[in-house]
C-alpha cells in the first residue's frame, strides 16, 4: 500500500511542476508575440500618452511583470490582447 501511496504523491508532484512550466512557457509565449511591436513602441508610446496617460497601462503590466510560477499569478491575456487590438488598429490608421 506504501508504495501505491508514494507513486500518487510522486504523480501529483509531477502534474503540479508539469502545469507550472506550461503556464510559464504560455507567459513566455504571449510575451514573445506582444514583444513583436516593441519596436515601434517607444515613439507609439510616447505619442498616445500625450492623448490617453492610462491607454498602455494593462499592455505594460502584461509585457513588464514578472514570469508567475503559480496558476492564480498569471496575468491576465485578456488584458494584453486588448491592448494589442488598440495598438494595432492605432498603428493601421
Amino acid at each position: 500500500h506504501s508504495f501505491i501511496f508514494i507513486s500518487i504523491y510522486y504523480f501529483r508532484v509531477v502534474l503540479f511542476n508539469y502545469r507550472a512550466v506550461k503556464n510559464q512557457l504560455l507567459q513566455i509565449e504571449l510575451r514573445k508575440t506582444l514583444c513583436r511591436f516593441i519596436q515601434s513602441y517607444s515613439t507609439y508610446s510616447s505619442e498616445i500618452r500625450k492623448k490617453d496617460s492610462d491607454l498602455l497601462v494593462n499592455f505594460e503590466k502584461v509585457i513588464f511583470s514578472g514570469i508567475s510560477s503559480g496558476e492564480g499569478e498569471i496575468p491576465s491575456t485578456y488584458d494584453g490582447i486588448e491592448q494589442l487590438a488598440r495598438l494595432v488598429k492605432s498603428l493601421k490608421q
